[in-house]
């Protein structure tokens, strides 16, 4: 329980006067929710931080967009994210979560 405390504390981090847009708080957010996170050092959940949203700008800028214009999560946005997340992790080297699929 506190390894996820500490990792919705150091992802939910935000710049004073540099608020995050509401696409990148959902990237984060279905992170937190999948459990990608709590197993991560410090130092792994910060490149993800820092990291996450330029990767999805470049690899899949219309699932940003359908976050954008979308007011819930559609199975289709869930399947996106989801495919998302399993490229950054492979790309950037971080271990899959076990018992997360693919």
């Amino acid at each position: 329980m506190v390894k996820r405390g500490e990792a919705i504390t150091s992802i939910l981090r935000q710049v004073q006067y540099q608020p995050v847009p509401i696409w990148e708080t959902v990237l984060l957010l279905y992170a937190l929710d999948a459990n990608l996170l709590t197993d991560l050092t410090p130092e792994e959940r910060e490149k993800f931080r820092q990291e996450i949203s330029g990767f999805a700008l470049s690899r899949n800028s219309s699932l940003v967009e359908g976050i954008d214009e979308k007011t819930e999560l559609t199975p289709d946005l869930k399947r996106g994210l989801e495919a998302l997340m399993k490229d950054f992790f492979a790309s950037a080297g971080l271990k899959w979560p076990v018992g997360q699929g693919g």
